[in-house]
């Protein structure tokens, strides 16, 4: 016995690799629905704020020339937007900015099919047609 000779251990054994793979795989699936949550919560933010700039540049657009009602070009906003284009909005992959003003001088800004309500700062979807019942 005097002669075995001791052996030292290197490295992770087989069961210690599977564990720590195992832990990490827990993990990511944790978090890759959490940071989905923040980059949706990310896009919307961005699409408020794009929605603000373009009622804002609208508000603007309309304060110098006031007789201007209906639809209003995209494109003339630029001077009150300082961009060429109006950015797209990142929640909708598709789709158009329509920019009204209105005969009680409210201002509409929509992009597809979302409309930007001036009074919470954000994007609305329209409200749901209400379907008819049968025998109704």
């Amino acid at each position: 016995m005097k002669n075995m000779k001791k052996k030292s251990k290197k490295g992770f054994t087989l069961i210690e690799l599977i564990v720590v793979i195992a832990i990490m795989g827990i993990l990511a699936a944790i978090l890759v629905p959490v940071i989905s949550g923040f980059i949706n919560a990310a896009n919307e933010a961005a699409d408020n704020a794009n929605g603000r700039l373009v009622y804002q540049a609208a508000a603007m657009y309309y304060a110098t020339h006031n007789d201007a009602t209906g639809s209003v070009d995209p494109g003339l906003l630029q001077p009150f937007t300082g961009l060429s284009v109006l950015p797209p909005l990142k929640t909708i992959p598709a789709g158009d900015w329509t920019i009204t003003i209105n005969n009680d001088s409210s201002i509409t800004v929509s992009y597809g099919t979302k409309t930007f309500n001036p009074v919470t700062a954000k994007f609305e979807q329209p409200a749901p047609s209400p379907t008819p019942t049968p025998g109704g």
